[in-house]
């Protein structure tokens, strides 16, 4: 499907009412554009309203705080906690299928229920056609990887090589605060440092040795490196030199553990990889890493830009490639002291240039179009947002 016939699909998660998330989709040839090259602005009054959702679903039926992934014209969602009143939540192991194309019911299906329950799972990949879904923290020890092509739902999930976890008393240590594929290394960044799942051989390798909660990963290198920094716009190119520049942590024992420089995902489109820098700055940057045989060695930073939603609280940002060489970024929130929630699309255009050597590669970023969407009442307030392209 082409870029003009794609649909973007936009995907909340409520903390009031009686829908645990509904789906709405937006074509994007539909969408109210900028002129390309024309100054952006949004006026907060007479937005356009947010489409009616395509799919609500219950909460009595379908758990709060799944995740989201889309791939061969369907929406998996996974894991995820069912709350009832006066009991104890309950974590899912289920796994649910939407087909975006031919359902004009717009039913939902069962899909093969992973080995492990997950709250808010992380889902990363596919690598190659297999997806890897772990919980947000890596003490949960819930690593599997999920094969949609497999013949037979009960070989859809297979059970992978566990997080060497030890200590019972550290799990918020290792929370995973942002997280990438790099080839076919699955890497993630908590408060003890940056941890490595090699999916070829089925195994994990650490920043640190963690010899103080029993365990003992090795390395993945050195301690320096290479950052090469850049000024914040709409159109960038790298510039700087190098420092020593992963975000440094002070741990209980006073110790510095080093984590990478970016929030929740980095996701990869034509030779790098995007992120945002921080909750409260939200400017995307471009990364490229260095890694070899013992994982990850360096990265560099070329900055980007900045969205543009208009929100005041609850802010959230994601960056959806649209493959070739475009991307774009949803932003969402409340605005009006909570009154109004707002929905910003922002679509850009990358060029690359290469200079005389490696170092001297730049990122350039062009503004194409931009929308505002807005919907008023409280119970449209989501906790999350999540976004598929199809």
């Amino acid at each position: 499907m082409s870029q003009a016939e794609g649909y973007l699909y936009l995907i909340f998660m409520y903390s009031v009412g009686e829908y645990s998330h509904s789906f709405h989709r937006i074509k994007l040839s539909d969408l109210n554009l900028s002129c390309e090259g024309e100054t952006r602005s949004h006026e907060t009054k007479d937005l356009p309203e947010l489409p009616e959702p395509l799919l609500k679903l219950p909460y009595e039926l379908y758990p709060g705080f799944m995740s989201f992934v889309h791939f061969d014209g369907k929406i998996y969602m996974f894991g995820g906690e069912h709350n009832y009143p006066g009991k104890r939540g309950k974590l899912s192991e289920r796994c649910y299928v939407f087909n975006t194309y031919n359902n004009p019911k717009n039913d939902v299906n069962d899909g093969p229920s992973m080995k492990k329950a997950k709250f808010r799972p992380i889902v990363l990949g596919p690598i190659g056609d297999i997806f890897y879904v772990l919980s947000s923290n890596l003490a949960s020890r819930d690593l599997e990887k999920f094969e949609p092509k497999s013949e037979s739902w009960d070989n859809s999930w297979t059970v992978l090589h566990q997080f060497p976890f030890a200590s019972k008393g550290r799990r918020l240590k290792y929370e995973v605060l942002s997280h990438a594929i790099v080839e076919n290394l699955l890497i993630f960044s908590t408060r003890k440092g940056i941890f490595t799942y090699h999916v070829n051989e089925n195994n994990w390798t650490s920043s640190r040795v963690e010899k103080d909660d029993g365990i003992d990963m090795g390395s993945l290198g050195g301690e320096k490196t290479n950052t090469l920094g850049a000024e914040s716009g709409e159109k960038m190119k790298m510039v700087g030199g190098e420092k020593d520049d992963w975000m440094d942590m002070d741990s209980s024992d006073g110790e510095k553990m080093k984590m990478l420089p970016f929030i929740d995902e980095a996701k990869l489109l034509d030779d790098f990889w995007y992120a945002f820098s921080s909750p409260k700055e939200f400017g995307l940057e471009a990364y490229h890493f260095d890694i070899d045989k013992r994982g990850l060695q360096s990265y560099e930073v070329h900055g980007l830009v900045s969205p543009s939603g208009i929100v005041e609280d609850e802010k959230v940002n994601i960056m959806v490639p649209l493959k070739p060489k475009n991307f774009c970024i949803v932003s969402s929130g409340l605005y009006e002291s909570g009154v109004q929630f707002n929905v910003t699309v922002d679509m850009y255009q990358l060029s690359e240039t290469r200079g005389s050597n490696e170092k001297s590669k730049y990122v350039q970023v062009s503004a194409k179009s931009s929308a505002t969407y807005a919907k008023k009442g409280y119970e449209w307030t989501p906790l999350t947002t999540t976004c598929v392209f199809t």
